[in-house]
């Protein structure tokens, strides 16, 4: 008799805080046999781990885990593949879907929502970017752009390769006034988390991480 496979769950765990966990996102961990992520992610999660078997991936190891978990699910096990924040705000979720079909999606809190609700911001109003996306980013760079001369407040979740000095650079070389405002937040919801709030200009002399939110045009 054919072994029965377990099921895939791609897991929005929220911006780091276990606070920020949903029930479902805590109902579908306490069933899984497997929990894969990277660290930040884990730690979000660490109360549910109890003894389930835990992978920790890192930018290295990453095909390999996940290769690891396609072996679990085929043994009978359920596994959960971790991801900060809402997993739909990463192109890297259209991977995961391509990689294991049938995986049930468990939508997550974003940075982008909490820094929002920070600064009393209506989503619909405002417009969202992304640059945590695999290949080209000149398009989205080009959004952003759009987005300020239609007088709309952006709300960027920056990545490795467009950090908050880059943005800034990139609107003050292409003609926006560098003392347009500016607001940043670093590590949401976490114990060191920062707010920093002055102009495109002061950003270029700030260091800020991976890990921020940058909200344009207030």
């Amino acid at each position: 008799m054919t072994k029965k496979s377990g099921s895939i769950y791609i897991v929005g765990v929220g911006p780091g805080s276990p606070a920020y966990l949903t029930t479902q996102a805590r109902q579908i961990i306490k069933k899984s046999d497997v929990i894969v992520g990277y660290e930040l992610s884990l730690k979000a999660v660490r109360e549910l781990l109890g003894k389930r078997k835990v992978l920790v991936q890192t930018v290295e190891n990453r095909n390999e885990m996940l290769d690891m978990v396609a072996r679990e699910r085929d043994k009978g096990k359920n596994c959960s593949i971790l991801r900060v924040g809402d997993p739909c705000y990463s192109s890297g979720i259209q991977e995961l879907l391509g990689r294991f079909k049938g995986a049930q999606v468990i939508p997550g809190i974003s940075s982008i929502q909490v820094a929002a609700a920070r600064l009393g911001l209506v989503l619909e109003e405002t417009a969202l970017l992304t640059f945590h996306i695999d290949g080209d980013i000149e398009t989205r760079k080009s959004e952003l752009l759009n987005c300020l001369r239609e007088s709309k407040i952006a709300i960027v979740l920056v990545g490795l390769r467009f950090m908050p000095k880059d943005v800034a650079d990139f609107l003050i070389q292409n003609g926006t006034d560098p003392k347009f405002p500016v607001t940043i937040y670093e590590n949401l919801t976490l114990e060191d988390e920062g707010k920093f709030t002055g102009g495109l200009k002061d950003v270029l002399e700030k260091s800020f991480t991976y890990l921020s939110v940058m909200i344009v045009g207030k």
